[in-house]
């Protein structure tokens, strides 16, 4: 899903839809999109507690990040303990806890510094969707998208996934927002509220 949104086109949920028609995923997302999926419904036995996958996810990571070695071949999975080698892609794996602000930072992180400029997409794949936490972050994704770095937002359902065109974001004004900052809440002034 690589349209082009602008001011002129809004931001629509048919245009999300048609995107999810056609989408250009490479195969390993995919690969990663149902296993994560399939993740999210299931209960796991953790120190002897069975535990929604979000509260296994916060106590027992590597449960899942194990299932993912085959994912490391082929990306920089994030996060991780040392910043993985450059790669040309990389995934930031988010779920269980209300980080997207990590997330970002993972992603602004590796593409732009820790990848020595050799990361080109990166794949944000979670299962909480926070406008503000990503809007804020709306400088970065210009940045990126500057620098010939294309950001794909995953959001994981148990019935399914939908790409978030968080791209188009960084160059947009917020519906409904008339304020001269896009409704990023630069400038604003405390008595104002």
């Amino acid at each position: 899903m690589n349209e082009d949104f602008s001011q002129d086109q809004p931001l629509t949920v048919g245009a999300l839809m048609r995107g999810m028609c056609a989408p250009d995923y490479p195969s390993h997302i995919v690969r990663l999109l149902k296993q994560v999926q399939s993740w999210l419904p299931k209960t796991y036995r953790v120190d002897g507690i069975d535990m929604p996958y979000w509260e296994a996810m916060r106590d027992a990571p590597d449960i899942f990040f194990s299932e993912l070695e085959w994912l490391e071949q082929r990306v920089a999975l994030l996060p991780a303990l040392t910043p993985p080698p450059p790669q040309p892609e990389a995934v930031v794996l988010t779920l269980g806890e209300v980080d997207l602000t990590g997330a970002m930072r993972l992603s602004v992180d590796y593409s732009l510094i820790f990848s020595n400029k050799l990361c080109r997409r990166v794949w944000i794949v979670t299962d909480m969707w926070i406008p503000c936490d990503v809007i804020e972050y709306s400088d970065h994704i210009r940045a990126m998208t500057a620098g010939g770095i294309s950001l794909r937002f995953m959001l994981v359902t148990p019935w399914g996934w939908l790409e978030i065109p968080v791209s188009s974001l960084g160059s947009r004004q917020l519906p409904g927002s008339s304020a001269p900052d896009g409704g990023r809440g630069r400038g604003r002034r405390r008595d104002d509220d």
